[in-house]
């Protein structure tokens, strides 16, 4: 998988480092409205520990760059989707990337 920092990303979402990183990562998953990426392969990309990416998707979403939801499955356990919110894809439009 390729994961590229747009410079939208790094401008106009004002995002640290760790932030920046992870969000690059979960906007390189995007297919569709809603999708999964699991929250093991952030930490690797970031280099940083599991509950690091918890803490930081909290943050992300706090602040309105992704919507997310916890969902469980009897097969799969439990597993996160995530949204790029409307506002986020203006950017990218606006900086053509």
């Amino acid at each position: 998988m390729k994961v590229i920092i747009h410079e939208w990303m790094a401008t106009e979402l004002k995002l640290s480092r760790s932030e920046l990183f992870a969000f690059a990562v979960i906007y390189s998953y995007k297919h569709g409205e809603w999708f999964n990426v699991p929250r093991k392969i952030i930490a690797q990309w970031v280099g940083i520990t599991p509950r690091a990416v918890t803490k930081i998707i909290n943050r992300l979403s706090d602040i309105g760059v992704i919507e997310y939801q916890v969902l469980r499955d009897g097969e799969v356990g439990t597993y996160s989707m995530y949204k790029i919110p409307e506002f986020v894809e203006y950017f990218a439009e606006k900086y053509n990337d």
